[in-house]
C-alpha cells in the first residue's frame, strides 16, 4: 500500500512540474510575441514622426495609449505628448536610449517614473534627434487560467 501512495505522490509531482513548465513557457512565449508586436507598430509610428516636427498635429492621428517624447542628441527633451518638455529630466541614461545610441534602436519594458505603469519603450535614432515612443505592456494572466467552455463541453 505504502508502495502504491508513493508512486501516486511521485506522479502528482511530475505532473504538476510538468504542467508548470508548459504555463512558464507559454507565458514567455505570449511575452515575446507580444512585444514584437508592439515593437513593429513602434517603428512604424517612429517612421511616421521622423517625418514632421509639427507633433501636436500628427498626436490626434496615433493612438491614444502612445507616448511620444522627442529627444536631442544630448537627451534633453523637446517634446513630450504627457508632460512638459521642461520638467523632464535628461533621458540619455534611459536603457532604450543608450541602447539606441549605440545601435541605431532600442528597446526596454520597465515601469514609467511619469506615469508609474509598465511600458514598452523603443527609441530610435533620426540624425540629430531620437524619436521615443512608449505603449503599455502587460499579459494578461486570465487568459491563461479561463476554462476552454468548448473542450469541456465536448469532453463531457
Amino acid at each position: 500500500m505504502k508502495y502504491k501512495h508513493s508512486l501516486w505522490i511521485f506522479y502528482t509531482i511530475i505532473f504538476l512540474l510538468f504542467s508548470s513548465s508548459v504555463i512558464v513557457l507559454e507565458l514567455i512565449s505570449e511575452q515575446n510575441y507580444k512585444r514584437s508586436i508592439i515593437l513593429s507598430r513602434l517603428d512604424s509610428y517612429s517612421v511616421i514622426l521622423s517625418q514632421t516636427d509639427d507633433y501636436e498635429t500628427i498626436l490626434p492621428l496615433l493612438p491614444e495609449d502612445l507616448r511620444i517624447t522627442i529627444l536631442d542628441a544630448t537627451g534633453g527633451v523637446t517634446f513630450d505628448s504627457y508632460e512638459s518638455s521642461n520638467t523632464l529630466e535628461n533621458h540619455l541614461q534611459r536603457p532604450e536610449v543608450k541602447d539606441c545610441l549605440s545601435k541605431g534602436s532600442g528597446n526596454a519594458i520597465r515601469t514609467s517614473e511619469t506615469s508609474h505603469q509598465k511600458y514598452l519603450y523603443y527609441a530610435k535614432q533620426y540624425n540629430t534627434r531620437i524619436i521615443r515612443l512608449a505603449q503599455p505592456f502587460e499579459i494578461n494572466l486570465r487568459h491563461y487560467f479561463r476554462p476552454d467552455w468548448d473542450i469541456l463541453i465536448s469532453i463531457f
